[in-house]
């Protein structure tokens, strides 16, 4: 069943998978920062899987804390984490959080370190959003590595319909930003507008990076739908680097 679709010519166009939705070549050597809400870790999973089908190899970390994955190496030093593609194709590594569930972020220097090993893939979990489909960032948020090469966005389709109270991390936030209150429902408009913002979506990012929009969790025809308003509201605004990505079974509305 489909599952990926890039917003090209006026309309949602089917992809085979997500790194050629994203313009993602095997080659390119890419670190990525990935923000936002409603899919990061799904969204990072999903990439070192192609990647790994590919034989490539793909580094994994956070700069903040991330959901603690069983094959996590923590603790560990550049050469220990690159000795790791010699057995697997996808490394994960973190630091212990005090939470047990949890992986914190390693220092700006491991990440040069790693990067300069050249891993195929360099993915970075930037922000967290306590599992809520809408994010907006406070002022030390987020912790995007300086030297990625892009920042994809992330947003869950579910949120739309729901309050900000309710959908949304930060509500407040959003709620100033879009001149609402936290009771309202959020619209695609509402969606688009924060992907688009300096203190939304593109906060933190530098003009050296290529920024992208992932519209996740279009499982049903109804989020389809808000999927392409959002995508015609971005592109009204000047911006057309959207991708479409559903999580599961598909379900009709």
């Amino acid at each position: 069943m489909t599952s990926i679709w890039k917003w090209e010519s006026g309309n949602l166009q089917i992809k085979k998978s997500l790194l050629d939705g994203l313009q993602i070549t095997e080659t390119a050597k890419e670190v990525i920062s990935v923000v936002g809400a409603g899919g990061k870790t799904t969204t990072i999973r999903r990439l070192t899987d192609e990647m790994e089908k590919r034989q490539k190899n793909v580094a994994v970390t956070t700069t903040t804390r991330m959901k603690k994955e069983p094959h996590f190496l923590l603790g560990a030093d550049a050469e220990r984490i690159t000795q790791r593609w010699g057995q697997t194709h996808q490394v994960w590594f973190g630091e212990q959080d005090d939470n047990p569930e949890k992986v914190r972020g390693v220092s700006e220097a491991l990440l040069d370190e790693v990067r300069k090993y050249g891993p195929d893939l360099f993915l970075i979990e930037a922000d967290g959003a306590r599992r809520l489909p809408c994010k907006v960032p406070e002022s030390w948020e987020p912790v995007i590595y300086q030297k990625s090469t892009r920042v994809l966005a992330v947003y869950g389709l579910d949120a739309v319909g729901k309050s900000f109270r309710e959908a949304c991390f930060r509500p407040g936030l959003a709620a100033e930003i879009l001149e609402k209150k936290i009771t309202d429902p959020i619209s695609a408009v509402d969606i688009a507008r924060l992907a688009l913002e300096s203190r939304g979506g593109k906060k933190n990012v530098k003009e050296t990076m290529r920024y992208q929009v992932i519209l996740n969790k279009a499982d049903t025809t109804r989020r389809r739908q808000f999927a392409q308003e959002i995508c015609r509201e971005l592109e009204k605004r000047g911006f057309a680097d959207v991708t479409v990505t559903a999580e599961g079974r598909q379900e009709e509305e």
